[in-house]
């Protein structure tokens, strides 16, 4: 046995070791999870640095954040009401993959609403507006989608 495949041995035992002890062993999730962490250590040699890359991608996916940039010639055309009483709709060019990013009809700018997230003492993060804090950016394309999250006293 190899320098490699003693260090996969070693990293599936504490894999296991935990999932055990946290009950999911017994769980299709501990199953999988073991699966996935073994093909994600083979597919990167078990470069840590590499395996929380990957890892993230899959972190946003779960969060419908696109994990590849964002292009332009990708925005498609949408109605929204204006919320004038009278049943108003206007054309609203939007991105499909991330439904915040669009161009804004009236400065022909592009803007992401979850550019900048807020995130609580207890861990909550939010987006929008609220006082001083607006989550709505600027961008440019080719855009990657990664929120600025900052930390706020609420």
């Amino acid at each position: 046995m190899n320098l490699q495949e003693n260090r996969l041995e070693d990293f599936l035992k504490y894999v296991k070791t935990e999932l055990e002890l946290s009950n999911f062993d017994k769980t299709e999730f501990g199953k999988s999870t073991v699966e996935y962490l073994q093909q994600l250590y083979a597919l990167t040699n078990g470069n840590s640095i590499t395996m929380n890359l990957l890892h993230n991608n899959v972190e946003k996916l779960i969060q419908n954040v696109p994990i590849v940039p964002l292009q332009e010639s990708e925005l498609v055309e949408t109605y929204a009401d204006v919320n004038d009483g009278n049943g108003t709709k206007i054309t609203i060019m939007k991105h499909p993959r991330y439904e915040y990013v669009y161009k804004d009809p009236t400065d022909g700018k592009y803007y992401n609403d979850r550019g900048i997230g807020f995130k609580t003492k207890n861990g909550l993060v939010y987006y929008g507006s609220n006082g001083a804090n607006i989550s709505k950016v600027e961008i440019q394309f080719p855009y990657t989608v990664e929120p600025k999250i900052i930390d706020v006293d609420e």
